[in-house]
């Protein structure tokens, strides 16, 4: 990425999850130019965040079913019980 100011390489200095977006993924990246010292702050989607948290809420998932014995919910008039 170039500077708007001076048209130098501009290099990311700090890169910090967003959790302010509705989706999961979005990051806050501040880029520094080595031209002029000029400082940028842009938002842009990380997939790999994404796939992070994706792989996160698996697992957690994954341990609340074997926790429940298998995972079977059945709803009975109105009420839910966890087969065990």
């Amino acid at each position: 990425m170039r500077c708007m100011a001076c048209g130098e390489k501009m290099v990311l200095i700090k890169a910090i999850e967003d959790w302010n977006m509705p989706v999961l993924g979005f990051e806050r990246e501040t880029y520094m130019c080595l031209g002029c010292g000029d400082i940028e702050h842009r938002t842009a989607f990380n997939k790999q965040i994404k796939e992070k948290h994706d792989a996160e809420i698996a697992a957690i998932l994954a341990r609340s079913q074997s926790a429940l014995g298998g995972g079977r919910v059945r709803l009975t008039s109105g009420r839910a019980w966890a087969g065990i």
